[in-house]
């Protein structure tokens, strides 16, 4: 028996040996993967002035990000490894804007779509692709409405890409998502893909909120907050970037830099705060509720990540608003306190009417502009209400195609966590459709991330027996087991009748 015992004891002994090996690589990997994003994050601070100063600058740094998409589409074997490149082009969108770099508007989301075609032709097996798929089918018969208005002209070309390349961009994203399963890593990988970016434009719109002489604040969106650039695309996509970085902390293990994440994430808001547009902000807020509701609704685990997650809503509300509102001198609340819709409730209100004598087909893609009797000229700023007067009963299905979309890759996800995943990304992106359309590829993108199936689990480089759930419990248990077993061996060797 003792010799059973001494054998299980020194099997236990390598097993504590090499974890104890692992567990100092996976502590040395933290350490590296900590200075590469410092690294990376200075990057992008210095990458912000010189594209700021430089067009050329900025025009090559887009040309270089589609060329290494591009490049790795072609040579890589695994969807999963273009995701971060994809999340960086979203990123990299409104800095490219802001920067004046010399592509054409909707560039970064032909970007994304021509880079994930690439890649899902090389992926072959294809699946869930009907309901994608018939999404953007359903918008195609309108186009014939638009031609046959204004003929094939540049101004049908440019109507129809404004309006349609983020319902593609949506498609082929959500086609994307459903084809792959992201670990806890993976996701961390394409939100720090995300940030990096993002970053430049924080630095961008800080510098130029410092740097200002004088800056008044009144009731309106702020220029000079924003960078000097559209406010409404600053502010979603900083806001973005703080939801990401907060739920960040949901599956971050110990180790990850939580303080920097943390800090990140509140100058971000902050600075989206500032910029008086308030879309951006209540994306953000109506997320990080549903995130809160879930979580609390169905803890599990899951009590420590949601106090995480709290630190940051709190600081915001508690610390950061209070002393913005006083920097902007009360203009701040009497912003927030101001619920005027910008024009958008008439521009609803005007694309209603014309679904109402359209309901068949719609007036066609980009012309409820042209017909609409309120702000006649000004695009859609609402997707839901564009999709109705454009597209008639198409638009409808097409609408409650996104909404069971939603549902049913919330009804898949397998845990608390990955729930609160799909719920915050689909507020996000359902909040943004709701006053800025489909401007910005990062709401296909973000749409179609929701659709995701996240891993509960990550794959360990130790087999563990069937019985442990967590890793941590398994390798806890090997070392009890080594520790009861070496003072076991002690014992024996100060006993005479051992034998």
């Amino acid at each position: 028996m003792l010799k059973n015992r001494t054998s299980l004891i020194s099997s236990n002994s390598a097993r504590f040996r090499r974890l104890s090996r692992i567990r100092t690589e996976t502590e040395e990997e933290g350490r590296s993967e900590v200075r590469q994003i410092v690294l990376m994050l200075l990057l992008h601070i210095v990458l912000a002035f010189v594209m700021q100063e430089s067009e050329l600058a900025a025009t090559i740094h887009s040309v270089l990000v589609l060329g290494v998409g591009v490049w790795n589409a072609l040579t890589g074997k695994s969807l999963t490894k273009l995701l971060p490149i994809i999340a960086y082009i979203v990123g990299s969108e409104v800095l490219w804007r802001m920067t004046d770099a010399r592509i054409f508007w909707e560039f970064s989301k032909y970007s994304v779509v021509i880079i994930l075609v690439i890649g899902l032709l090389k992926h072959r097996n294809i699946r869930g692709a009907i309901f994608p798929v018939f999404f953007f089918v359903l918008l195609i018969p309108s186009i014939i409405l638009t031609i046959n208005q204004v003929g094939f002209t540049r101004a049908a070309r440019e109507a129809i890409s404004f309006n349609l390349s983020g319902a593609l961009t949506l498609t082929i994203c959500a086609i994307t998502f459903l084809n792959v399963k992201l670990t806890k890593n993976d996701v961390q990988q394409m939100i720090w893909a995300l940030v990096y970016p993002i970053t430049s434009i924080f630095i961008i719109a800080l510098s130029s909120t410092i740097g200002s002489r004088e800056i008044v604040f009144t009731p309106d969106s702020n220029f000079v907050t924003s960078g000097g650039y559209g406010p409404n695309q600053v502010s979603a996509i900083l806001g973005l970037g703080s939801l990401l970085l907060g739920m960040m902390l949901l599956i971050a293990k110990k180790g990850k830099p939580r303080l920097l994440i943390i800090l990140l994430a509140v100058s971000f808001i902050a600075q989206a705060i500032l910029t008086f547009s308030r879309g951006g902000v209540v994306n953000v807020a109506i997320s990080a509720l549903v995130v809160i509701v879930q979580l609390i609704l169905k803890p599990e685990k899951s009590f420590k990540r949601i106090l995480f997650f709290l630190v940051i809503v709190l600081i915001i509300v508690f610390v950061v608003a209070p002393r913005l509102d006083d920097f902007t001198s009360g203009a701040l609340s009497e912003r927030y306190s101001d619920f005027d819709t910008t024009g958008r409730a008439e521009i609803i209100e005007a694309d209603l009417e014309l679904f109402e004598k359209n309901k068949l087909t719609g007036v066609g893609v980009g012309m409820s502009a042209r017909f609409r009797r309120f702000m006649p000229g000004t695009a859609a700023h609402t997707e839901y209400s564009r999709l109705l007067a454009e597209h008639g009963i198409f638009g409808i299905v097409a609408i409650v195609l996104l909404i069971f979309m939603f549902v049913r890759a919330w009804f898949k996800a397998p845990d608390t966590i990955s729930k609160a995943w799909t719920l915050s990304l689909s507020a996000w992106a359902f909040v943004e459709m709701s006053h800025a359309a489909m401007r910005v590829a990062s709401i296909g993108f973000v749409f179609g991330w929701a659709l995701c199936e996240l891993q509960s689990g990550e794959a360990e480089r130790v087999d563990a027996p069937k019985y442990f759930d967590e890793p941590e419990q398994w390798n806890q248990e090997a070392l009890n087991q080594t520790y009861r077993g070496r003072r076991l061996i002690r014992s024996k060797r100060r006993s005479p009748r051992t034998s």
